[in-house]
C-alpha cells in the first residue's frame, strides 16, 4: 500500500481576513462580538454542569477537572497557553463532558494528549483563523473544516515532527470532536465539525486501529500497522518503584488485609451516612497508617477539616497496594493488561515439584488463543498473587484475580467487579509510581511510545533477557506465548538497551575474531581455499613493514617485526568485519566462509540454487551481473577446503574434528569395530579434513596417520 500523498486531497486554505473580506471593518466587529457572545453564552449553558469523578465531583466551570484517581485535564493552564484558540478549547472541554458525562466512555485520551492535538490540529487552525481569535475579533466558524483539511493538518503536522506514525491518540480526540450531537452545542453553530475523519471508511485488517493504518500511510511506513516500539522503564524507575512494592507486599500485606477487612464491613460505618466510618473504625485505620507510614512516610489518610474518614481513603489504599502487587506481577511475568484482566484466577499457579524457589503460573493468553499457557515465576510473584487473593472481596461467581473493590457491591455480577479496559490497570499503575515519586517517562526519546504501561513491562523484561542471555529470542518467545521469533526479536530489537549491549557483543566479537584470525594467519595454522591469498596478503604487510622500518632507519628485532605485521593484519581484518567485506559466518562443516557479501558473482556454495532462482525470476545471468545482484552463499551447501573462501583455524571446534578424525582413521584401519557401516561416512570425513587439519594440526594428523 502506498504511502498518502499531502496534494492527494486539495483543500481551500481559510483565513479570517479572506473569509470576511467583503465586509466592512465595522461589520467585522460585529460579527466578531457576536461569535464571542455566542461562545460565552454556551460557556454559560455548561458552567454548572457536573462531572462526576472516580473520587469527587466537579463543575465544567472549574479550571481543573479531577475524574481519576490521579488523572486531572489543567483547562486553566490550556487557556493560559492558547488564549487565542479558547473557543476550540470550549469544543474540547464540551467533547469531554460530553463523553464522560453522558456516554459514560474512557476520557483518557485527553488527559494524554491534549498538547499534541493542539500542535497538530490546533497549530492548523491558527494559520487558517479556525476557530482562532483575540477576544471580540472574528474568526472561521468549524464549519469549514473538512476531511481534506484533517488530511492536509496531520502532513504538515508529520513534517514538522509534531506526530509519528503511533499518535494515535490525536486522531482519536479529532473523532471524538466531529461526532459530537449538534444538539450539544445550543444552536451555536459556529463551534460544531460538519465532517468526518478522513479514515473512517479505511479498510483495514482485523485487530488493527484505523487512525494506525492511516498514520502510517502519511508516513509511508506500513510496517507499523500490527506492531508499536515500545520502550522499556529505565533501571533508575524500576529501582525506584520495585522495592518499595516488594516492601509493601511482603512486610505490610496483613495489615492492609485487616484495613480492607474491617472497610467490607458494613457495621464499620456510620448509620447515617454509610460513605463514613465510624470513630472506632478510622482509630484502627489511624493505627494502621500510622505502622505504615514508619517504611512509607507520605502514605495517605483521608481526613479532611472534618473528623470523619470517608470510604474513598481506605479505597485510595486498596488501589495503591493493588499496584503495587500489579507491578510485582508484571515485571516478573510480562502478561499483557488483557490477560491479567481476564485470564489470570483466583488459583493460578502450583510449586514446582523439585525446585523450592520455582512456581508455575497457569495462564490463557488472548491475543494468540493459547491455552493453558505456564509460565515459571519467582515466590515474590505468588506472594503478590496471595496478596491479590486475599484481598479479592468479589462474590465467587467472579473467578478473575484483579477485580475492583467496592464497584460491584454485594452479589454484583462479574462485569461490574472486573477491570473494563487496559487503561484502568495502567492506571493502577501509574498510581503507585507516582506514590513513589516516579517519572515513568524517564528515559524515553522524543519518537518513543508513552503508552502502554503493560507493553513497556514486557520490553522492561525481554531487555534484562536480551542482555543476559545469547537464548533470548526463544525464551521471550516461550515465556511471552508468541507463536514464531518475529514478534520476540521486534521486542528486542525495539529495545534502546539491548540495541546497546547487542552492539558492544558485535564489536567484541568482530574483534575478538579478528584476534583470532590474525594469530592464525601469523603462525601459518590455517588452511582452507584461502590459503594462498592470506598467505600471499601476510608476505605483502610483512614487505611493507620491513620498508616502513628502512625509511625510518630502524632495526626491528624479531618480536618487534610480529608485532607490528600483527597490528597490520588485525587492523586489515577489522576493516573488514566492520564495513561488512567479510562474511565470517561458520559453515555446518566447521569453516568460516570469508567471502564479501557484496559479491556479485555466484557462490560456490549457491551457484545452482542461484541459477535455479534467476531462471523462475526470468532475469539474465549477464544482466544480474551488470546490476551487481548480491550472490550470497547457501552454507548449508558448503565446499569445505575446495572453496576459496573457505577458512579453518585452530579453535575447539576444530579440534573437536580432530578427535573425530584420529576416531575414522583408526576405523579405516581396523582398530575400531562398530556394527554400524561406517566405511562412506568415514572416507568422506577423512577426505574432505585430512589435508585442513595436517596443516592446522601437522604433527598430531601426521601421528594420526601414522607417516610424514
Amino acid at each position: 500500500m502506498s504511502a498518502l500523498t499531502s496534494d492527494s486531497c486539495d483543500a481551500i486554505l481559510y483565513s479570517s481576513e479572506l473569509f470576511y473580506a467583503d465586509l466592512s471593518e465595522s461589520k467585522k466587529n460585529r460579527i466578531g462580538q457576536t461569535q464571542w457572545q455566542l461562545v460565552r453564552s454556551l460557556e454559560a449553558e455548561y458552567a454548572d454542569k457536573t462531572l462526576i469523578g472516580s473520587d469527587s465531583a466537579c463543575q465544567f466551570k472549574d479550571k481543573v477537572w479531577i475524574l481519576d484517581w490521579n488523572v486531572q485535564i489543567n483547562w486553566g493552564r490550556y487557556e493560559k497557553e492558547y488564549p487565542d484558540l479558547y473557543p476550540l478549547l470550549i469544543m474540547l472541554k464540551i467533547a469531554t463532558f460530553y463523553r464522560h458525562q453522558i456516554a459514560k466512555k474512557n476520557v483518557n485520551v485527553f488527559h494524554g494528549h491534549i498538547t499534541k492535538f493542539m500542535a497538530t490540529f490546533g497549530e492548523g487552525m491558527r494559520r487558517e483563523g479556525i476557530l482562532a481569535a483575540n477576544v471580540n475579533q472574528p474568526f472561521v466558524p468549524a464549519s469549514v473544516v473538512t476531511k481534506e483539511k484533517i488530511n492536509q493538518w496531520l502532513f504538515a503536522a508529520a513534517e514538522r515532527t509534531d506526530i509519528s506514525s503511533g499518535s494515535s491518540g490525536v486522531l482519536a480526540i479529532m473523532e471524538i470532536l466531529v461526532s459530537i450531537p449538534k444538539s450539544f452545542f445550543y444552536n451555536v453553530d459556529i463551534l460544531h465539525l460538519k465532517t468526518e475523519v478522513p479514515w473512517r471508511d479505511l479498510k483495514v485488517e482485523s485487530g488493527q486501529l484505523k487512525s494506525l493504518v492511516y498514520l502510517s500511510r502519511i508516513f509511508g511506513n506500513n510496517d507499523s500497522l500490527t506492531t508499536k516500539s515500545y520502550q522499556p522503564f529505565s533501571e533508575q524507575v524500576v529501582a525506584g518503584l520495585l522495592p518499595p512494592a516488594v516492601k509493601l507486599i511482603e512486610k505490610h500485606s496483613a495489615l492492609l488485609i485487616e484495613a480492607f477487612d474491617i472497610a467490607a464491613d458494613s457495621s464499620a460505618y456510620q448509620k447515617k451516612n454509610s460513605n463514613l466510618f465510624h470513630s472506632t473504625a478510622r482509630e484502627k485505620f489511624k493505627l494502621i497508617q500510622q505502622t505504615l507510614s514508619e517504611d512509607f512516610p507520605q502514605w495517605p489518610f483521608d481526613e479532611p477539616k472534618s473528623y470523619n474518614l470517608s470510604r474513598k481513603g481506605i479505597e485510595n489504599w486498596y488501589n495503591l497496594s493493588q499496584g503495587a502487587a500489579l507491578w510485582i506481577l508484571m515485571l516478573t511475568t510480562a502478561l499483557r493488561g488483557i490477560d491479567i484482566r481476564k485470564n489470570i484466577f483466583r488459583d493460578c499457579f502450583s510449586p514446582d515439584g523439585d525446585a523450592d524457589l520455582i512456581f508455575y503460573l497457569l495462564t490463557d493468553i488472548n491475543k494468540t488463543k493459547t491455552n493453558n499457557h505456564i509460565i515459571p515465576v519467582p515466590p515474590i510473584t505468588i506472594t503478590a498473587i496471595e496478596y491479590l487473593k486475599r484481598t479479592n472481596y468479589a462474590p465467587n461467581n467472579v473467578p478473575q484475580l484483579v477485580v475492583r473493590r467496592t464497584e460491584g457491591g454485594e452479589g454484583g455480577q462479574a462485569n461490574s467487579w472486573t477491570y473494563p479496559t487496559n487503561e484502568n490497570i495502567n492506571r493502577l499503575l501509574r498510581l503507585w509510581a507516582a506514590f513513589c515519586d516516579q517519572n515513568v517517562l524517564d528515559g524515553l526519546e522524543d519518537d518513543d511510545n508513552p503508552e502502554g504501561m503493560a507493553h513497556r513491562c514486557r520490553a522492561t523484561m525481554a531487555g534484562w533477557i536480551g542482555t543476559n542471555s545469547p537464548l533470548s529470542v526463544l525464551i521471550v518467545r516461550r515465556l511471552f506465548g508468541h507463536k514464531n521469533g518475529v514478534m520476540p526479536d521486534h521486542y528486542l530489537r525495539s529495545n534502546h538497551h539491548v540495541q546497546h549491549v547487542r552492539e558492544e557483543v558485535r564489536v567484541k566479537t568482530r574483534s575478538d575474531f579478528a584476534e583470532q584470525m590474525t594469530d592464525a594467519i601469523l603462525d601459518g595454522n590455517f588452511s582452507g581455499g584461502v590459503k594462498n591469498t592470506f598467505t600471499q596478503g601476510r608476505e605483502h604487510l610483512k614487505e611493507l613493514v620491513i620498508q616502513e622500518a628502512t625509511r625510518n632507519n630502524e632495526s626491528l628485532t624479531e618480536g618487534e617485526m610480529r608485532k607490528r605485521l600483527k597490528d597490520r593484519i588485525r587492523f586489515v581484518l577489522l576493516a573488514k568485519l566492520k564495513n561488512g567485506e567479510l562474511l565470517a559466518l561458520q559453515t555446518p562443516l566447521a569453516f568460516v566462509c570469508t567471502r564479501n557479501p557484496g559479491s556479485a558473482t555466484d557462490a560456490p556454495c549457491s551457484i545452482n540454487s542461484a541459477n535455479n532462482q534467476r531462471l523462475e525470476r526470468e532475469i539474465d545471468k549477464h544482466f544480474a551481473t551488470a546490476l551487481q545482484m548480491t550472490g550470497l552463499p547457501d552454507l548449508d551447501n558448503c565446499k569445505g577446503a575446495n572453496c576459496q573462501h573457505s577458512f579453518l583455524y585452530d579453535n575447539p571446534l576444530s579440534r573437536t574434528l580432530l578427535e573425530q578424525f584420529k576416531y575414522y582413521t583408526m576405523y579405516l584401519r581396523g582398530l575400531k569395530h562398530t556394527n554400524i557401516d561406517l566405511d562412506k561416512e568415514a572416507k568422506s570425513f577423512v577426505s574432505l579434513y585430512t589435508k585442513p587439519l595436517i596443516e592446522i594440526y601437522p604433527d598430531a594428523a601426521k601421528s594420526i596417520l601414522g607417516h610424514d
